[in-house]
């Protein structure tokens, strides 16, 4: 019997530790899933912006105007900008959007200004999300056309689908 407990005793003793280490190496996991939704934004950090011409041609630089936009949705999109034609304060007078230009620096204001409903311009793009500020500046010239008085417009800044 001392035999048989010779042979059986280490063949119970390798069992026990082939389970031993098959217990230690079992796993199990579970899943995590994180939505994230869909965000697009803009804000305009200073956009009242007062111009007084003294002279006849005089050309007046304005802004910056600071545009801050985010966006996550994936694809291709652009930041825009268009406004609409200056409107006099008694809403019968008027002159061309064409008076107003823009521009990314204070040296670099020769954009069209294009009508709003019409088209827009591209201030930026981009194909990853942002969460960023431009600054626009803006540049007016006289325009000779119109009569004395206050005229203003409307700039619209968009995020659009490229």
């Amino acid at each position: 019997m001392r035999k048989e407990l010779r042979v059986v005793l280490p063949l119970i003793l390798i069992c026990l530790l082939v389970g031993t280490i098959l217990a230690a190496n079992d796993t199990a996991s579970h899943e995590i899933t994180v939505t994230i939704p869909e965000y697009v934004n803009i804000e305009i950090l200073n956009g009242d912006i007062d111009v007084n011409f003294a002279d006849f041609g005089q050309t007046v630089t304005a802004g910056p105007v600071g545009v801050k936009y985010r966006c996550n949705k994936s694809g291709n999109w652009a930041l825009t900008v268009s406004a609409t034609d200056f409107i006099g304060e008694a809403a019968t007078q008027s002159f061309s959007v064409s008076h107003l230009k823009w521009g990314l620096t204070s040296g670099s204001i020769t954009n069209s200004m294009p009508l709003t409903g019409e088209d827009a311009a591209q201030v930026a793009t981009w194909n990853t999300p942002v969460n960023q500020t431009t600054e626009i500046y803006y540049l007016i010239n006289y325009p000779e056309e119109a009569f004395a008085g206050s005229y203003s417009t409307t700039v619209t800044y968009s995020i659009v689908a490229l």
